[in-house]
């Protein structure tokens, strides 16, 4: 029974194709975007801003 209780905390690994629809394909542009944002939080930082 114990069994039972706990086997949700060890779900089955995910497909490739699961992988693939849940966070999808790499995107460039997004990666574009991200540097963008983390540069200007950087830039904030150094001058003392709350983001």
């Amino acid at each position: 029974m114990e069994r039972e209780d706990t086997d949700y905390l060890k779900p089955p690994p995910l497909t490739p194709v699961q992988v693939e629809a849940i966070y999808g394909r790499d995107d460039p542009q997004a990666d574009q975007v991200a540097q963008g944002v983390f540069k200007a939080l950087r830039a904030a930082v150094r001058k003392g801003a709350k983001p």
